[in-house]
């Protein structure tokens, strides 16, 4: 193994090497090997206590680092003379850990693997995700390493439960993709392509599938598998077979199932994690001013200590509610203990994955998680929930949830109920759909067991702490690498130089887009304070840059393609047409469809299946067509599985105006000026305007209203369509559709009779 470049023989060399380490002297290689391959070792045991269950004096013992492990166990003779000799060819992983390595030290990330080894052998799974995510050696890309083999190990093995082996599989994806937090050593991320090209062969069709679906989509990372595929040993015990000493301790066994559903919580809550989170502000309700504010987090957390028993959190579309909300119940599931008395289980909802929102929602999302109905059951008698909602206007409810599940009644579900829901989309009467109902005993009225937050926009401060961040990143942790190598300061200088912009990038998912695109708009401009800036414009250069980026990384990755995907790309790329704007013009597609086919309530996911749902309307934009699969590449869509789903909820409705007015369009017909006041009247009669309202997707209307404000063509255009109410009837709900956008723009409109068409939008003028 000395001369090996292969991480697999390299690891294990170190791995026994470390496990010699803790056979004392006097111990044969036989005695060592029985007791290792039986028990845990001595010295493990002394420091973590996993005996008496004790996972946190683990932790706590593996964050004392070495001062522990020397005191837990004598030092000991090292077993191989000359075992440096292993580590002086190392490549990748092994060099950032060849130093000390073969002094005969004791290494944290074996006693972190030995730990992992434990609690996947007695299906607490939870508390494995805890380990992976806050070890003080995760980075160490040996810890690594050990941490992909066992979870190949159970994706491997058939005598866990499909589900928790399709989990293991996305934990890999997980953990492949969270560069920030488990680092980028390529030699770790080759032997985990390795591990997902072996499950993606196992015999059990649902694993396989998941598998590959990981493998096509880390394809373009350039990737081989190792010469020789690691050997996955099977064996470990399924949360299943509940561990004897969880009965010995009366903890109930439901709980080793609520293990599985903690990992595949907790893999959703990492993947979801940005490389930049600023802890936001809110404050009590919409009228309150902007400088009454505090810490959100404390403001949850205080509502969970208290008797209210259903918070809104409120906020502008961007204003980092979903990012929160995964933040929150990631928190929570770290938090969470074992079967403790009075311990709330928290359970993250999606509310736009729902079908329809029903009186059981609780049941029904542990039924997703495959818990039969006597565990619900259980649960429902014994239990408390945090249910964290998000989206409730991405499904346009119009339901009380707390309502409708009788939430906290006699012999209910008892949970605390936290729902996100964006500012433009409530109501005058919102609170109807949200103030629980009063209470006798102890007597409570709706607003006492009701509580708003608002989510208000970045301080300069936040800002200025979000631009030091960005700005420290590693370029492989920016959506879009090839920024400009500005410091914090100097982005600061440009973002407070040109006019209003400072205001537009409080909105946190805004200021993203402008650190990676903002050299882009100031181009050679010296002036900053002539260049007008709107959110559109942002989103359009992000776009636009996001595709050409995707162009780059598929020629770059050519011999991944297949002929079919190579012979695509190439007419892709050769045609009068850019790339990018047909990608853009593949995005319009499916984004109006995702209003349209699901009931215009703009739903940001979608769940496609190859197999069952081939002639539906999913399937020309999610199928496997060379052209289509090329396209869905390098555009911002995220896919998992069979999920589909953009890279944020406002670029649904970005794509979504592009099909009523895109400028890109109208770049490329070599348009002669505007049509007459007669062509325009006829092409409006099919024009999507008349056919379609938008009044009731207020950032679509924004978008389009931005676009009226700088391009005088499209804003004539709109006074032309609002004009036509008078004498056109076929044409009213363009006029109502245009009224909104001008309105929206700051745009006056004379003569026209606003209120009669739709009293409800227009009346605050």
């Amino acid at each position: 193994m000395k001369d090996s470049s292969d991480p697999y023989l390299m690891y294990q060399a170190c791995y026994a090497f470390q496990a010699l380490q803790y056979v004392p002297d006097e111990e044969t290689a036989l005695e060592a090997f029985l007791r290792h391959s039986t028990a845990l070792v001595d010295g493990l045991i002394k420091i973590s206590g996993l005996v008496q269950l004790n996972f946190g004096g683990f932790l706590e013992g593996l964050k004392e680092g070495q001062k522990v492990i020397e005191e837990a166990a004598s030092t000991i003779k090292t077993a191989f003379e000359g075992v440096l000799s292993l580590f002086e060819t190392g490549r990748g992983a092994i060099d950032s850990v060849k130093e000390g390595l073969g002094s005969g030290h004791k290494r944290l990330w074996y006693l972190a693997v030995r730990g992992a080894t434990v609690l996947v052998r007695e299906g607490r799974l939870a508390e494995l995700n805890k380990l992976i995510c806050e070890a003080p050696c995760r980075r160490n890309p040996l810890f690594q390493m050990g941490i992909c083999q066992l979870l190949g190990e159970i994706a491997d093995d058939e005598t866990w439960d499909v589900v928790t082996r399709k989990q293991a599989v996305d934990f890999i994806g997980v953990l492949y993709r969270d560069d920030r937090n488990w680092g980028q050593d390529k030699s770790v991320k080759q032997w985990m392509w390795t591990i997902l090209c072996r499950i993606s062969r196992v015999q059990d069709q649902a694993v396989k599938v998941h598998a590959s679906v990981l493998v096509r989509n880390f394809r373009v990372d350039g990737y081989s598998k190792l010469s020789s595929e690691s050997p996955l040993r099977s064996g470990l015990a399924p949360p299943k077979s509940y561990p004897l000493l969880s009965r010995v301790q009366n903890i109930p066994e439901v709980e080793n199932d609520l293990h599985r559903v903690a990992l595949a919580q907790l893999s959703q809550h990492l993947q979801c994690q940005l490389s930049v989170y600023i802890p936001p502000q809110a404050k009590a309700s919409v009228d309150a001013a902007d400088s009454d504010h505090s810490p959100l987090m404390e403001e949850v957390r205080s509502f969970l200590k208290g008797e209210r028993e259903v918070l809104l959190l409120r906020g502008v579309s961007g204003a980092g509610k979903t990012t929160f909300n995964h933040k929150l119940a990631y928190d929570l599931w770290t938090e969470y203990t074992t079967g403790r008395p009075g311990e709330r289980i928290p359970l993250f909802i999606n509310l736009s994955e729902l079908n329809e929102p029903d009186d059981d929602m609780i049941a029904g999302k542990l039924k997703s998680f495959h818990l039969d109905d006597a565990q619900i059951k259980e649960l429902k008698q014994t239990r408390e929930f945090i249910l964290i909602c998000d989206g409730y206007d991405e499904r346009q409810l119009t339901v009380n949830l707390h309502t409708i599940n009788c939430f906290n009644d006699h012999g209910r579900w008892k949970a605390k109920l936290i729902v996100s829901c964006r500012s433009q989309y409530l109501k005058k009467d919102y609170l109807y759909d949200f103030q629980p109902k009063p209470r006798r005993a102890p007597p409570r009225t709706s607003a006492e067991l009701y509580q708003e937050a608002v989510i208000i926009p970045f301080t300069e401060d936040q800002i200025e702490e979000y631009v030091k961040e960005f700005v420290d990143l590693p370029d492989d942790q920016v959506l879009l690498a090839d920024r400009p190598k500005w410091t914090a300061d100097e982005y600061m200088t440009k973002l407070k130089d040109i006019p209003n912009l400072m205001e537009l990038v409080g909105n946190p998912f805004l200021l993203s887009v402008s650190l990676q695109v903002l050299h882009l708009v100031i181009g050679d401009t010296q002036d900053l304070k002539t260049i007008q800036v709107t959110g559109v414009q942002l989103y359009d250069k992000f776009v636009e840059k996001w595709m050409e980026r995707g162009q780059t990384r598929l020629r770059e990755n050519q011999h991944l393609l297949t002929f079919d995907q190579r012979t695509a790309l190439q007419s892709l790329s050769n045609d009068y047409t850019t790339f990018s704007r047909h990608a853009i013009n593949y995005m319009k597609e499916p984004a109006t469809s995702m209003f349209e086919e699901q009931g215009l309530v703009g739903n940001p996911t979608i769940e496609y299946s190859q197999l069952t749902e081939k002639g539906t309307w999913k399937a020309k934009f999610f199928g496997d067509s060379a052209e289509i699969s090329l396209l869905r590449e390098a555009s911002p869509i995220i896919g998992t599985g069979t999920q589909f789903k953009l890279l944020h909820r406002s670029m649904l409705e970005y794509f979504y105006s592009l099909d009523f007015f895109d400028p890109g369009e109208l770049k490329k017909t070599d348009n002669h000026g505007i049509p007459s006041y007669e062509a325009l009247i006829d092409s409006f009669r099919t024009h999507k305007m008349t056919k379609t309202s938008i009044v009731d997707e207020p950032l679509v209307v924004q978008f389009l209203g931005e676009r009226a404000r700088t391009d005088p063509d499209w804003k004539q255009m709109l006074l032309v369509l609002t004009d036509t109410m008078q004498t056109d009837a076929e044409s009213i709900q363009g006029a109502n559709n245009a009224i909104a956008i001008l309105l929206d723009a700051g745009i006056s409109v004379n003569g026209i009779e606003l209120r009669a068409l739709r009293p409800q939008w227009y009346s605050s003028i």
